[in-house]
């Protein structure tokens, strides 16, 4: 019985692991690759993810990410569904992934994001940094590089806009940039 109620709890949380790795995976095939580049050799960052972190349980708090989404949304003229991004990388222009209301990929609460090319990072880190403190409790942000390396770009390369969130870092399993 003891051994069952194991296999049953490791089949469960391998089923919650690869749910939380499909939520955000960060992969870029073949640019580093092509390049004889690793994650050690500080590979290019080729565009940007910006999520907004929220509490779910806390409405004013859930109510000012979503205000903020969509003032966001209206500055930079990404509102209605052909705004949305269609993936999470390779996308042609700045766009809007739907708001995941519950924890998911690396993110333990839930938040909001945008998909941002590397040219108009600095404008929409001016944005965010600005209008954070906007509201109270202040907005906490992850701005992280899409270099193909997820682990780095999540931690060791990634800013943040206010308090650091804990973030799962162990459901990263890609080792093999670009791959």
């Amino acid at each position: 019985m003891a051994k069952t109620a194991l296999f049953i709890h490791f089949v469960l949380i391998g089923a919650l692991a690869a749910r939380l790795c499909a939520a955000h995976p960060t992969y870029y095939p073949g640019v580093l690759e092509a390049n004889n580049k690793t994650c050690a050799d500080n590979p290019p960052f080729l565009s940007y993810h910006i999520h907004v972190l929220y509490w779910s349980n806390y409405q004013n708090s859930s109510d000012h990410a979503a205000d903020m989404k969509r003032r966001f949304a209206a500055e930079f003229k990404l509102e209605g569904p052909e705004n949305q991004c269609s993936g999470l990388f390779h996308q042609k222009r700045n766009c809007l992934f739907e708001t995941d209301e519950e924890a998911a990929g690396p993110f333990l609460t839930p938040q909001w994001a945008t998909y941002c090319l590397a040219d108009q990072f600095q404008t929409a880190l001016a944005w965010f940094m600005q209008r954070r403190l906007e509201y109270d409790p202040p907005l906490d942000i992850l701005f992280h590089p899409n270099s193909g390396c997820e682990a780095e770009d999540h931690t060791k390369w990634a800013l943040w806009g206010g308090n650091k969130w804990e973030l799962n870092p162990y459901i990263f399993s890609h080792h093999c940039p670009g791959c």
